[in-house]
């Protein structure tokens, strides 16, 4: 079944899936025996209400020392062997392997198949596994033997006396099942069988098997020095595979006898560790534990903790439900200032599961983390990387996005930790100052920038908290070094955003800026091949980067999705006005070189239409006056229809094109929706008027004039679809000025309004109020005068 994406972006039991499910995964991160009512540190001030004990309880020890206690007591119990009475050399069937080796010898020499390759085979008896060169050193011996004929000559012979000798008091002295670098104790217990008696022993006075097969290779060297080896297998190379042939067939025989009980081992570990006291003190009943006021030691806490710990241990099933409830509680009111945030004023997040996948994702990724270092006491929170999560939310969605984030995180892992806000606080300060750094990010080198912000954040929060609780150097150092490790965590947030891109499908401002170099491909293109549309990008780019930063839009996205909003001009660039290259009139009023060029106009040094030959002057031209000769426009041939679908097929052409040079989604949705479902106006009222001429009977269909949408679903969309028509208008103006610019603008954004093309973007009137200043601002300072030059006369 195939994976149907729409349906989990937007669906929304889905989304309420994530919501349950985020709720269950942080409930379980909290804390099953502890109450959220009271924060405490070593080293603060007791600010509530004296503490008197209503009940006697035992002071428990810190989970850390009773861990390593514990620990203790398991290594102090010695590992368990038993003695194998039936473990002893098997004379009887050494004997017999032997005589079934010269059996099958015999049997090769007779059969003369003795290869290579099937000898090792045929002498794979017993268990035992010869090469090829242990196979033919047997078979030279034993062929030996027979030419001698004597059969006590070979090396079997010699085994058979052998080996038993020095097998059996190797058994005797005893063989450790288990090697000894496990044993993990230079003594271990053989414990009788009926468990009733034991005894301990020195490691040392024992052999693990490979010590036995070392020890039984240097018996087996000595007794063949002190032996007549037989003639022939003096040279070194036989020596050794004669070795190798006696040890293969001692392995078979010198098995362990002081075997290892498993099970017995930890039963016994077990009951050692069960004995371990979990608490060393007791306060009794109405004893005083701690005055308002009171600076709280590291005995008070431990006081602390273990009157919680054996509250919650009296509570009924009804105060634990409460408990249970009063966690979920928690969570929610944290949570729902954070979703309620979304819901209202980032609806395009909000109504994306995939999107709230990927928030659930970061926080959870966070907290478990908080969650985890509590298992640890010498750990401190700082280590956890909460300015990463802040980084990636803002540079993912934006800064307010982050800043939210950062709160609810820094809550949720504050009440995680047992409502530990001074780590709350430290963290949103920390975290907050990362995300007012990389907002609007602008380079890479910015993320370095806002790392050492969230370290500076970390620092002055710590310092503040550890003088105001007296804490010692040592503690604020070892903050600070914490809080230095979990920042530069942050440093992995630009290989982070690589994955969350692939994986999530989402476009942040570091793929933005680097699709915003003007040096890219299809950029270079319509630079050499529609000019015009070049131009107007670039100015269509300014303009609503511009309006997006007064209105606090993504102004970088603005930027890009303006860079590429016309990039399917490019199939036909020469049907747009901007790219059909007309000269205005100019005058001139300096002699400047000049050579006749021809690039669709043709201008020439001689009368007519072109340069007057009067102005000809040893070489140069003083240019007066230039008369235009205009390039034939293409749309001069076709139909009015047929030109309108030439002009509407851009969007589509500019998506195809797009897509096949990998620009993201979120940029290719300025293409359609910069002009979404407006109406081609300029061939349908031509079209209108011909009809109208003619007195044609066929009506003219407005729609086969009109994009094909959408409408703008954003700011960033919006401002560029004003932003383009503004440019366009008031490039026609004749006398560019405030006054008409305002008018010209004020035209485009009531024609915007009336075709309803804000409809379903979330810009307010106020928001394009503040648009169309920054369109005035811009455009009146481009028109900026030049004084001439003294001599100047073109």
């Amino acid at each position: 079944m195939q994976f149907d994406q729409k349906f989990f972006r937007e669906n929304k039991y889905v989304r309420l899936g994530i919501f349950v499910l985020f709720l269950a995964i942080v409930t379980a991160f909290f804390p099953r025996n502890r109450i959220s009512s009271l924060s405490y540190e070593v080293g603060s001030s007791w600010l509530q209400p004296d503490v008197t004990a209503p009940f006697t309880f035992p002071v428990y020890k810190e989970s850390a020392d009773y861990e390593q206690q514990k620990r203790e007591a398991s290594l102090r119990v010695l590992p368990v062997f038993r003695r194998s009475v039936a473990a002893k050399f098997d004379t009887v069937r050494f004997s017999e392997l032997l005589t079934v080796l010269s059996d099958t010898l015999a049997k090769t020499l007779e059969q003369q198949f003795a290869s290579a390759d099937s000898l090792p085979r045929s002498l794979a008896v017993g268990g035992l596994d010869f090469t090829a060169a242990e196979s033919a050193v047997l078979l030279a011996d034993y062929q030996r033997s027979l030419k001698l004929r004597s059969e006590s000559a070979s090396l079997l012979s010699l085994f058979r006396r052998m080996l038993p000798a020095l097998i059996a008091p190797l058994i005797a002295d005893g063989i450790l099942s288990l090697p000894k670098s496990e044993l993990g104790s230079p003594q271990f217990v053989i414990r009788a069988e009926n468990d009733r008696e034991e005894s301990v022993f020195p490691a040392s006075d024992f052999r693990d098997s490979l010590e036995a097969h070392l020890t039984l290779e240097e018996l087996y060297l000595n007794r063949l020095a002190r032996q007549r080896i037989p003639s022939g297998t003096g040279n070194e190379a036989v020596m050794n595979d004669t070795v190798r042939i006696a040890l293969k067939l001692s392995s078979l025989f010198l098995t362990p006898n002081i075997i290892y009980d498993a099970g017995q081992t930890r039963a016994d570990r077990a009951r050692a560790v069960a004995a371990v006291p979990i608490a060393d003190g007791l306060v009794a009943e109405n004893e005083k534990i701690i005055s308002r006021g009171e600076k709280i030691t590291a005995d008070v806490k431990r006081k602390l903790d273990s009157f919680l710990r054996t509250k919650i241990s009296r509570e009924t099933q009804t105060g634990e439900l409460r408990l249970y409830l009063g966690k979920v509680l928690i969570i929610v009111i944290i949570s729902a200032l954070f979703v309620l945030f979304l819901y209202l004023f980032r609806d395009r997040v909000f109504f994306d599961n995939m999107k709230l996948v990927l928030i659930a994702f970061i926080i959870l990724t966070v907290l478990a983390a908080t969650w985890y270092s509590l298992r640890f006491d010498s750990v401190s929170p700082y280590l956890v990387p909460m300015g990463l999560a802040s980084l990636l939310l803002t540079i993912i969605f934006d800064s307010r996005v982050g800043f939210f984030g950062t709160i609810s995180i820094a809550l949720l892992a504050a009440a995680i930790r047992g409502n530990d806000f001074s780590y709350a606080i430290a963290s949103i300060f920390a975290g907050g100052l990362g995300v007012f750094t990389v907002r609007d990010i602008r380079h890479r080198r910015q993320i370095f920038i806002s790392v050492l912000f969230v370290y500076l954040g970390y620092v002055i929060s710590i310092l503040a908290f550890n003088f105001a609780r007296l804490s010692t150097l040592e503690e604020l150092l070892d903050d600070l070094k914490f809080a230095g490790i979990g920042t530069a965590i942050c440093f992995l947030v630009y290989p982070i955003l690589l994955v969350i891109e692939k994986v999530f499908s989402i476009t942040t401002d570091l793929t933005l800026l680097e699709l915003s170099d003007v040096n890219h491909p299809l950029l270079k293109q319509m630079a050499m091949e529609a000019p015009g549309t070049y131009h107007h990008t670039l100015q269509v780019a300014l303009l609503s980067e511009q309006a997006a930063s007064e209105i606090s839009a993504n102004p970088l996205l603005c930027r890009v999705g303006a860079y590429f909003h016309d990039i399917g001009k490019l199939s036909n660039a020469e049907y747009f006005t901007e790219n059909q290259s007309v000269l205005a009139e100019a005058t001139y009023s300096s002699v400047i070189p000049l050579t006749p060029f021809d690039k669709g106009g043709r201008f020439e040094n001689s009368g007519g239409n072109g340069i007057s030959g009067n102005n000809v002057i040893g070489g140069d031209v003083s240019v007066e006056t230039i008369q235009p000769v205009a390039f034939a426009n293409p749309h001069d041939t076709l139909s009015e229809p047929e030109s309108g679908r030439i002009i509407g097929a851009h969007v589509k052409d500019g998506v195809r094109l797009g897509r096949r040079k990998h620009i993201p989604e979120e940029v290719l949705d300025f293409i359609p929706q910069h002009h979404g479902t407006t109406v081609i106006h300029y061939f349908y009222d031509k079209a209108v008027q011909k009809a109208a001429a003619t007195a044609s009977a066929t009506a003219v269909n407005l729609e086969d004039f009109r994009y094909p949408g959408p409408k703008p679903q954003s700011r960033e969309t919006a401002i560029v679809m004003l932003a383009d028509g503004v440019e366009a208008s008031c490039r026609s103006l004749s006398s560019p000025n405030e006054t008409t610019i305002s008018k010209m603008i004020d035209i485009i954004i009531r024609k915007r309004l009336d075709e309803d093309q804000f409809s379903e973007c979330p810009i307010t009137f106020a928001e394009i109020a503040a648009v169309k200043k920054s369109f005035i601002q811009t455009l009146t300072a481009s028109q900026h005068k030049r004084i001439k030059y003294p001599g100047q006369k073109i």
